[in-house]
């Protein structure tokens, strides 16, 4: 019995328990975004609170939508929250893979999930905008980069750049609350298409182990186009697309101020232009401060113009002569005038022999047309009149832009406004920008000024001392053409809603006059 009792002593050991290897129930996140390429840095300098970067990795998508990790700079570090309950889990059930990043400088996006076909094999994701990306948008992105987890601790390398072929423009100085109101053009540069409607961004390709990733391009605007940028640092960045990157280019930039305030800038026009400029995809461009007086004076002469593209460089006034904002109608001229007057016929007309009141009796700029009843021909019916076709031949004493206006605004000639009518789009409108003015506006088809657009009110016109009642509904615009077929006559652009024509009209009528600039 003691031997036995012995026996069993001896076969009995103790066992130390096993120590189990505990798994993280979190991930660890170990990325440090940084921000690629030098040259984007005269723009965004570094991180700043409040910035968000959206992290995209190549996990099997579940039917429960779309998955992806917020990165969120406090000012110090980088705090990380998941867009779905399950989305840490299923990124930590994974040991390696790709992962791709956005970072978006101003607003909020939404993003959705495209599925693609019915079998599900091809799936992209989408974002869609705050209202403010119906202007212009620069991104930032990272677009495939390979991730590791190792022990619950996810690294990568995270480089954020701007999108290929991007390039910003900076000016600063801005007020508070501004920014918006500001619309941006540069003849080499288009604006990336984006507005409060959805857009592939990332796709991923497949839905086996290893899906591809790439982004997703969508539209350009055209050369020239206007946009808004977004605030940033007391300024506006605009960001967009380069023409032709690497090559010397002359960039003209025009800033417009949409909205009049009390401040300086009050509905003003600014031009810069840089001659033989080279630009590279990424560059950030600080332009001056439009208060800088490196800026193009607004207008000429106290007048605002628009550049249509018009190839000898002319420049179209703002609004009418007599008028102060685009839809007001203005002053009403008989050809060859400089004032206004209660009555227009030939009886008032100024260049009509005293006591007479017919077209036979003009005193000036008349050719040899025929018109042998005219007093510009003899009892021989020789021409005996003084050939002038135009206000440029008696050096713009009758022209009333250049005698109103001054400097060098005159009237445009009728070549200039058929140019007009056959390079722009000419669109009715029954409330300009909520004036509840109707008329035209106009829209050059011209490449790289196709933001450009000019706004003609239906004036009417005046005959003996009333306006027409056609005021609201058409618009009657002079030239500087005599009509050489009728020296009675001169050319005139009239628009209604159905489209523009060019017609010739008695000289003593009143129309409108919108003034051009070389």
């Amino acid at each position: 019995m003691i031997g036995c009792a012995l026996l069993a002593a001896g076969c009995t050991k103790e066992i130390a328990p096993v120590e189990e290897t505990a798994t993280p129930k979190h991930l660890t996140i170990n990325i440090v975004p940084s921000l690629e390429v030098p040259n984007t840095r005269d723009v965004k300098t570094g991180w700043e609170a409040g910035d968000k970067i959206y992290v995209f990795f190549n996990i099997r998508v579940g039917q429960s939508g779309l998955e992806y990790m917020i990165m969120t700079y406090d000012g110090s570090d980088w705090v990380h929250t998941f867009s779905g309950a399950t989305t840490e889990q299923r990124i930590m059930s994974t040991s390696s893979g790709y992962l791709s990043a956005l970072y978006f400088p101003y607003g909020t996006p939404t993003f959705s999930l495209n599925r693609g076909d019915s079998n599900t094999t091809s799936l992209c994701f989408k974002f869609t905008f705050d209202a403010i990306y119906e202007y212009g948008i620069g991104y930032y992105c990272c677009p495939k980069v390979n991730y590791t987890i190792t022990d619950g601790t996810l690294e990568a390398p995270l480089a954020m750049q701007l999108m290929p072929e991007d390039v910003q423009f900076f000016i600063p100085d801005i007020p508070e609350g501004r920014a918006s109101d500001f619309l941006f053009s540069c003849n080499h540069l288009k604006r990336r298409k984006v507005g409060t409607y959805s857009i592939p961004c990332i796709d991923y390709k497949g839905q086996g182990t290893n899906p591809s990733v790439s982004f997703a391009s969508y539209g350009v605007g055209n050369l020239g186009d206007s946009f808004k940028g977004y605030p940033y640092k007391g300024g506006i960045v605009f960001p967009g697309v380069l023409g032709s990157p690497g090559t010397s280019q002359d960039y003209v930039i025009i800033v417009t101020d949409t909205k009049g305030t009390s401040d300086t800038y009050d509905d003003k026009t600014y031009t810069f232009k840089a001659s033989n400029k080279k630009l590279k995809v990424h560059d950030a461009v600080r332009l001056p401060a439009l208060n800088s007086g490196r800026w193009e004076e607004p207008g000429i002469n106290g007048h605002e113009y628009v550049n249509l593209g018009h190839p000898s460089g002319l420049k179209w006034a703002s609004c009418n002569i007599g008028a102060d904002s685009p839809e007001k109608y203005g002053d009403y001229f008989a050809w060859a005038e400089t004032a206004t007057k209660d009555d227009y016929r030939w009886y008032t007309y100024k260049w009509m022999q005293s006591g007479k009141s017919s077209w036979a009796y003009i005193t000036k700029y008349t050719v040899d047309d025929g018109k042998t009843d005219g007093i510009w021909y003899n009892s021989s019916n020789q021409f005996i009149g003084d050939g002038y076709k135009s206000y440029s031949n008696c050096n713009y004493k009758d022209d009333p832009a250049r005698q109103i206006w001054g400097s060098t605004w005159r009237t445009p000639t009728d070549a200039e406004w058929t140019w007009l009518r056959e390079n722009c789009e000419w669109t009715w409108t029954d409330n300009y920008n909520g004036t509840g003015k109707a008329g035209m506006v106009v829209t050059s088809k011209v490449s790289g000024y196709t933001g450009s657009s000019l706004f003609f009110p239906a004036t009417g016109c005046r005959a003996e001392s009333i306006l027409s009642s056609d005021a609201g509904s058409a618009g009657y615009y002079w030239s500087s053409s005599l009509y050489e077929g009728d020296s009675s006559l001169a050319w005139y652009v009239y628009l209604i809603s159905n489209g523009v024509r060019r017609y010739a009209d008695n000289r003593y009528y009143g129309y409108s006059v919108r003034p051009v600039s070389d």
